[in-house]
């Protein structure tokens, strides 16, 4: 296996959101490992013209691996709609030049994505996946939908991965600071979160409610000042890196109240950096976050339940270090990369 050229697809490996994250880190976990693994990312972020070029461009540059080396499997990661659509090309191809390809599949909606599409979409579909090698998903639960729709397609599931020697459980400041990492979006139930702050800082006036990401940054934070919460609210851009870290160790809790979701990955690295979560049984979610264990899971738009969540949590620091360390351990055990690199590498090694 380790002497087999393998091409992943993928957006750009600069670009913000979780299947950037999750294909960077294990792009880097095979390269670590000497395997001949290449890299071609299908878009970039930018004004549509850039992305349109770049797409077109990497067509090209696909193409071309084929006349260059000999590969024995190639892995896309994919998302729904235009990223779905991008990626047919690289799928078709490859099955009329008779290419081994495997399809990981990242968010959770792929089944009611496919029941939108019409009937000659839905066919055309049925039938490239028919002649997938296998579909890798994120969860027990998306792996059901989507067997339910292509029950003869081989389907395996692998977790996302955490480089979890990244974070750190030792907290820099003692603040009480309830923290958002993701898209701001309606979607990530963020304006859920804005509507209980005036209650929860009636009780806690210290406590700090910071949210980072982008896309709609600027209606956040008129949300926040027409619900009269801007003094306990700190809004951020998107961060990583070393400034990630450090604000997961200076936080008291995670809250992702999302109506959907695949498999986050801001999940992990708040339980590696042993905070409790407070999260919406969607997607994954249910499958890493035990309820009154390792976190709590409410129902999506249930903002009673989101208040009464938090400020348990506050009441009770000695309950946030249980659940805290508890996700640290579960981590390491069964979501770090050195684990899920290897569960991709008997995936590969079975199918070539």
């Amino acid at each position: 296996m380790r002497n087999e050229k393998i091409l992943m697809i993928g957006p750009s490996l600069d670009c913000q959101g979780g299947i950037a994250a999750v294909s960077g880190m294990l792009y880097d976990y095979f390269i670590y490992k000497n395997f001949q693994v290449y890299y071609l990312a299908s878009t970039v972020e930018g004004i549509f013209l850039k992305r349109f070029l770049y797409t077109l461009f990497s067509y090209i540059k696909f193409v071309n691996f084929f006349f260059t080396n000999k590969l024995a499997l190639i892995h896309i990661h994919c998302s729904v709609y235009n990223s779905f659509y991008r990626k047919l090309f690289y799928i078709i191809l490859a099955e009329i030049i008779g290419k081994k390809v495997i399809l990981q599949i990242h968010p959770e909606r792929f089944d009611y994505f496919y029941k939108r599409n019409n009937k000659y979409l839905r066919n055309l579909i049925k039938k490239i996946f028919q002649n997938l090698e296998a579909i890798i998903v994120l969860s027990n639960s998306i792996k059901s939908k989507i067997a339910g729709i292509f029950p003869k397609v081989n389907i395996y599931v692998l977790n996302n991965p955490v480089i979890s020697s990244n974070f750190k459980c030792e907290k820099l400041k003692k603040r009480t600071v309830v923290l958002y990492l993701g898209w701001i979006i309606r979607e990530k139930g963020v304006y859920d979160i804005v509507e209980i702050i005036p209650k929860v800082v009636e009780k806690y006036p210290s406590a700090i409610f910071v949210f980072c990401g982008s896309k709609e940054t600027k209606k956040l934070k008129s949300a926040c000042k027409n619900n009269h919460c801007k003094k306990n609210v700190d809004i951020n851009g998107w961060i990583t890196g070393h400034e990630k870290v450090n604000l997961l160790s200076q936080s008291t809790m995670l809250v992702l109240p999302s109506y959907s979701e695949g498999f986050p990955n801001v999940l992990l690295e708040a339980m590696a950096s042993c905070l409790p979560i407070i999260t919406t049984p969607v997607g994954a979610n249910p499958e890493i976050i035990k309820d009154k264990i390792n976190g709590f899971l409410i129902s999506p738009g249930d903002k009673e339940s989101l208040k009464e969540k938090i400020l348990l949590l506050l009441r009770n620091p000695k309950l946030c270090k249980t659940m805290g360390r508890i996700n640290q351990k579960l981590v390491k055990e069964k979501y770090d990369i050195e684990i899920v690199g290897e569960n991709l590498i008997r995936i590969y090694s079975q199918i070539c």
